[in-house]
């Protein structure tokens, strides 16, 4: 989870994820934002069996005080790693 600071406004810019699956083993991808006022939105969810790389050609913002959450459910006994990446500008 990460609360975009008040004051700040997050611009997501990529996410990769890792996995070291193998045979039908995958990984449920999902992430979500709830605002201040408690509104919860899905963002995106899928499976994934090896990876999953995303560039944003346009940043995508988060406004202050949004929690973003990324989670990760896998099958057997696989793991999982991510790189989230993005920058925060102060007063947008």
């Amino acid at each position: 989870v990460y609360t975009v600071p008040n004051g700040y406004t997050f611009y997501l810019t990529q996410v990769n994820v890792y996995t070291n699956q193998n045979g039908n083993q995958y990984t449920n991808y999902r992430s979500w934002t709830q605002t201040p006022t408690g509104v919860v939105t899905p963002i995106l969810q899928f499976p994934l069996i090896s990876g999953y790389n995303s560039v944003k050609i346009v940043p995508r913002p988060y406004a202050n005080k949004t929690d973003i959450q990324w989670q990760f459910n896998s099958s057997g006994t696989s793991q999982v790693g991510a790189q989230i990446e993005g920058y925060l500008i102060q007063g947008s």
